[in-house]
């Protein structure tokens, strides 16, 4: 039955700002601040004020986003693009953001759902990734299956999900405020910062006073894997088409944003007053002395990391259905016109067999890698680097904003003109800071100073200190994976092209037999 688009335009401000949440508040809010607290030395302070710069970037970039929206509000990021930075950048970020971006992350978040599963049963290590990406599969398919054929239930199970996933969060701030009230202050007034110095039975830390303070060496290398936790938020830009009104995408970006902001900001505090990376660890030292609380606040915790990163896979796969079947719609990619004829005018079915194509070569290729070495780091590694380069790609969209907010020459809603101009260079700095840091730093100098050091790669189920992927190992990945970045749209391009001269050619032929 075809569904006209007026009956499907049905996303409202609140189910919006709940799949932007859902999008960006994920796995990373469980033990993200772990690599944040190891890059500052445990210095609360700097791993404060790290995570403001973060939200500060993060907001003004969203606030930048939010203007560039109106530019295109049924277009998603690749109608920002091609409307304010020109159609060939704009074809260039379509095709990437649905088979690179899309592609890769979706593929990745629906393993750490299938991980998240065997973690609530502490079988991290004990089980063969092989039967975890089997898992992956049938989760994958299962979601694409509601979000096709029961929209309305994938968009309130969205807002559900959403909701539960800040329970333990909301939790963790309350006791620990609590705890920390009842007499347990865990400063340390000798020491520049908020250094954790333990003091009670079965707290695990053990920080020495005579680490040093990294400051702003610590503050910057930290940065990129805040603001990664940050990502994501551009996938509500997908929805456009089914917005109630065209206001709806920049007001539930910046919405959005500044609710999560607020959230990762007050959980952070809690974290560096009682001196835990992760909210696990955490709980286990609010409940120093008691154990069965401990176990059961272990469970609590895994079974929420769990519907966190569910609802983060739903949110994505939402969003990006609708945005795969705008690229067959617009004819971007190869096999368009194919894939519309068998759709026969359903609507969201040619955006929905492309996306599978798409999500199933990605999951085969992990299932390799993951199966062949039995840890997740691969997983771990391809999400990284698909957000690393589409930082690049925020930063130029926020540059064109910026200009044309000067110039005039597309018509979008304006943000206050005084503020947008130092906003906008605020982001633009924050994101050339991470994207230099990490592209150049990370990725290549650091490779060649120490080639066998071990990389961090590996989340739930990562590998062993003996079988951790080295420096020049993954900087092969990362090349490989720029390399494809940067062939996938002109890949396609040719492909379209010689499609196109073909059919030109056959349609002469048969005008001449007429």
């Amino acid at each position: 039955m075809e569904v006209s688009v007026k009956t499907t335009r049905k996303i409202g401000l609140i189910t919006s700002i709940s799949i932007l949440v859902g999008s960006v508040v994920g796995i990373g809010i469980f033990f993200k601040n772990i690599s944040v607290f190891n890059a500052n030395n445990n210095y609360g302070i700097n791993v404060l004020i790290a995570w403001i710069i973060a939200a500060i970037i993060s907001t003004c970039t969203a606030i930048c986003f939010g203007e560039a929206s109106s530019a295109d509000p049924e277009g998603g990021i690749g109608g920002w693009a091609n409307k304010l930075c020109g159609k060939k950048l704009g074809y260039v970020v379509k095709i990437n953001f649905n088979l690179f971006y899309l592609g890769i992350l979706i593929a990745c978040i629906a393993v750490f759902v299938s991980e998240a599963i065997f973690n609530i049963f502490n079988l991290s290590g004990k089980v063969h990734m092989g039967f975890i990406m089997l898992l992956t599969f049938g989760i994958f398919f299962i979601l694409v299956a509601l979000n096709y054929f029961a929209t309305k239930v994938s968009q309130i199970s969205q807002i559900v999900l959403t909701t539960l996933k800040f329970v333990p969060i909301i939790l963790i701030i309350v006791l620990g405020f609590v705890y920390l009230k009842n007499g347990n202050n865990l400063f340390d007034e000798n020491n520049a910062g908020f250094l954790f110095k333990p003091s009670q039975p079965g707290q695990k830390i053990n920080n020495s006073p005579q680490l040093p303070n990294l400051g702003p060496v610590g503050i910057f290398a930290s940065l990129p894997a805040i603001l990664f936790a940050f990502d994501s938020f551009t996938c509500v830009g997908s929805i456009g088409l089914e917005a109630k009104s065209k206001k709806t995408v920049p007001i539930s970006i910046v919405v959005g944003m500044v609710l999560v902001s607020i959230f990762y900001i007050l959980i952070t505090v809690v974290q560096i007053l009682i001196g835990q990376g992760s909210i696990g660890e955490t709980f286990d030292l609010i409940f120093y002395n008691n154990p069965t609380a401990q176990i059961i606040f272990q469970y609590i915790v895994s079974v929420f990391m769990f519907v966190s990163i569910l609802g983060v896979c739903n949110s994505m796969i939402l969003t990006a259905i609708r945005s795969f079947d705008k690229l067959v719609n617009d004819k971007l990619i190869i096999g368009s016109n194919k894939l519309l004829s068998v759709a026969n005018n359903r609507q969201l079915l040619a955006g929905t067999i492309l996306f599978l194509i798409v999500e199933v070569i990605w999951l085969v290729l992990l299932t390799i890698l993951s199966s062949s070495f039995n840890h997740d780091a691969f997983v771990d590694g391809f999400s990284n680097y698909a957000t690393l380069f589409f930082f690049f790609i925020y930063g130029l969209i926020v540059l064109f904003t910026l200009i044309n907010h000067i110039t005039n020459k597309v018509k979008v809603n304006k943000f206050n003109t005084y503020f947008f101009v130092p906003i906008s260079i605020i982001s633009l700095i924050g994101i050339t800071i991470v994207f230099g840091y990490q592209f150049f730093y990370e990725n290549i100098v650091r490779v060649f100073l120490d080639p066998n050091y071990h990389s961090s790669w590996g989340v739930l189920f990562g590998p062993s200190n003996p079988f951790k992927l080295k420096l020049w190992e993954v900087s092969i990945v990362f090349f490989i994976m720029l390399l494809l970045f940067m062939l996938l749209p002109i890949i396609n391009y040719f492909l379209m092209k010689k499609k196109y001269f073909q059919e030109k050619n056959e349609s002469k032929i048969e005008e001449a037999k007429i």
